[in-house]
């Protein structure tokens, strides 16, 4: 099979996809390092798919290779962020996480800019900066993030960035803070939204991006999908009962189960650009009507939502999907890993793999089975 034919298999992927094989031996209990690779994969195909069918004429075949976007390079450099934090706490010093992971994002600005943002630090690079890393490609990236960055002091919470952007961008990157082993929720939330306001300053925006992660995290440590949402909004809405535009980003999430649809929203800089919270909501729907965790499935199921959707919105909704898909079943199906490796830019998936390895140099003695 040529690498043309495994490529067509990616990109035209459709629900007649059989899943896992029931033939591969079963090596065990899945464990919560296997979910961590397999959250950075679907979640990488999941991009790559939705980008796929929004940016080049509208189909789910085509010659050229697919290839992530904005969603998965910003997970990427945030984590890169954490794993700098580690590596100075492994050699005993301190570092600050919101500092450090804005560094690291300006980092991926310049990826995409070919510099810093004018009057901004201009950190070290590191290896996911090398030249010959395949991160670098500008595919369309949230002028949201963009923007964000280009300030010269760094976005807190109460001089956040972008007052009213509620692009879901700020949900697709907070992938790293779920796979952080070890600490409670209060801390995971705090992190997630110093995070988020380096870009986004709205409610919609952090408040999607903590129930993300800590939805991420409790299907990281083996839970089902409903229990893992209901978790997730329980614990929001017990810290922040008194807030009401909370309440709404939390209600709008809820309505997973009724199989919402994408359509635009509140973003008064891109009033075409689909609320966090609606993309969120999409995503998790998606999960819940896909049980076997299919690819073909998210791909048609993306394709679909072609008409609802502006282009922006359907790689994070693919990188969101592919990331739940990940984490809750822990595995990228056998028979795809090939196509995928064939199918992507070349390097990306070793990119993938090394930010799992080095992630899970430092994680994984925390972690266990799952189940």
């Amino acid at each position: 099979m040529s690498g043309q034919d495994k490529l067509s298999d990616v990109c035209a992927l459709s629900s007649t996809d059989p899943g896992p094989d029931p033939n591969m031996p079963d090596h065990g209990a899945v464990t919560a390092a296997d979910r961590i690779r397999a959250t950075l994969h679907s979640g990488a195909v999941g991009d790559a798919l939705g980008y796929r069918c929004s940016w080049e004429q509208g189909t789910k075949s085509s010659s050229s290779p697919l290839a992530i976007s904005d969603d998965t390079q910003m997970s990427l450099y945030v984590m890169d962020g954490l794993l700098e934090v580690m590596e100075w706490a492994a050699e005993g010093s301190a570092a600050d996480p919101p500092a450090t992971v804005w560094l690291a994002m300006l980092r991926w600005y310049r990826s995409q800019r070919g510099d810093f943002p004018e009057d901004t630090p201009r950190p070290l690079l590191r290896w996911i900066d090398a030249d010959d890393q395949p991160l670098g490609h500008e595919r369309h990236p949230d002028p949201v993030c963009l923007s964000g960055l280009e300030h010269t002091q760094m976005r807190l919470i109460n001089r956040v960035a972008n007052p009213d952007a509620v692009t879901a961008t700020a949900v697709s990157r907070a992938t790293g803070y779920a796979m952080l082993p070890d600490i409670d929720h209060r801390l995971r939330v705090s992190l997630v939204r110093q995070s988020v306001v380096l870009t986004h300053g709205s409610t919609t925006a952090w408040v999607s991006a903590a129930v993300f992660a800590l939805i991420l995290t409790e299907l990281l440590a083996g839970s089902d999908l409903d229990r893992a949402v209901h978790q997730a909004l329980e614990y929001l809405r017990q810290e922040n009962s008194a807030e009401e535009q909370l309440s709404a980003v939390l209600a709008q999430i809820s309505r997973y189960t009724e199989q919402p649809t994408l359509s635009p929203g509140r973003d008064a800089d891109h009033p075409q650009r689909v609320p966090a919270d609606r993309v969120l909501a999409c995503a998790l729907g998606m999960v819940a009507t896909n049980p076997s965790g299919s690819l073909g499935v998210l791909a048609d199921q993306l394709f679909d939502c072609l008409g609802q959707a502006p282009h922006e919105d359907l790689s994070t909704l693919g990188s969101i999907t592919g990331q739940l898909l990940g984490a809750r079943d822990g595995h990228l199906p056998h028979h795809r890993r090939s196509d995928l490796e064939s199918g992507l830019v070349a390097g990306q998936v070793a990119v993938l793999d090394e930010m799992a390895t080095r992630w899970l140099k430092f994680t994984e003695p925390l972690l266990g089975a799952t189940g």
